[in-house]
């Protein structure tokens, strides 16, 4: 235990080392990351640490290990890789110490400029890589983003995130406008799917004489438990 935590120490240290040689540029997208093994699986768990200062963010995934050229790596006794995710927002380049089903290590995170730059064009500017690896963290795509502008009314880079995060997804938004709620705004679909609320349950209400209900009223009767 001891061995395998000073190996991942020394590997993070010697990743940091080579970002600090790259110049300024690089040093803002760094962070640290490991591997935990559960009972359902494997889950990579990253935090998102700022230049200069202390881990501010973080997030965890369920990997395929075998995907992504790792499981020898986790089943060894005790060895150094790398490896890597990439999705619409940017690219995460991992590197660490490996060994009896557990990993740690550094990584760097490489923002997709033609995909913010799609954002931009659609009248959402997230500047810093601070708000880009957020996006990238919870796999914001392209198609996403578009299908959240043409629905959502008011929406901003925020909630695109917002959103995302609280799992309002294609198949939510049409669950809603089925039962006579579309381009709703962002913090109404929030507060709908906070609450559990579907369209199933917006027609038992209808099914019970509550008719041409508001959103308002919709959250106020769940929230009493009706």
């Amino acid at each position: 235990m001891k061995l395998f935590a000073a190996r991942a120490l020394a590997a993070i240290a010697f990743t940091f080392a080579v970002i600090a040689s790259r110049g300024a540029a690089h040093a803002a997208v760094t962070g640290t990351w490991r591997i935990s093994t559960e009972r359902v699986g494997h889950r990579l768990h990253v935090r998102y640490a700022p230049a200069g200062g202390h881990d501010t963010d973080s997030d965890s995934w369920t990997i395929d290990p075998a995907a992504l050229g790792i499981a020898s790596a986790l089943k060894s006794r005790g060895r150094r890789t790398m490896f890597s995710i990439d999705r619409d927002a940017g690219d995460f380049v991992f590197d660490g110490w490996f060994g009896e089903g557990r990993a740690a290590g550094s990584y760097t995170f490489s923002p997709n400029r033609p995909f913010f730059d799609a954002l931009g064009r659609l009248g959402y500017d997230i500047d810093g890589t601070s708000r880009q690896i957020g996006y990238a963290m919870l796999d914001v795509t392209l198609p996403y983003a578009k299908k959240l502008n043409a629905r959502v009314n008011g929406l901003t880079a925020s909630n695109i995130i917002a959103l995302k995060a609280m799992g309002v997804d294609r198949a939510y938004l049409d669950d809603i406008a089925g039962a006579g709620y579309s381009h709703l705004s962002a913090n109404q679909y929030l507060s709908l799917k906070a609450l559990h609320v579907d369209g199933a349950y917006i027609r038992y209400l209808e099914g019970h004489g509550f008719t041409k209900l508001s959103v308002a009223q919709i959250l106020s009767m769940k929230a009493t438990g009706v």
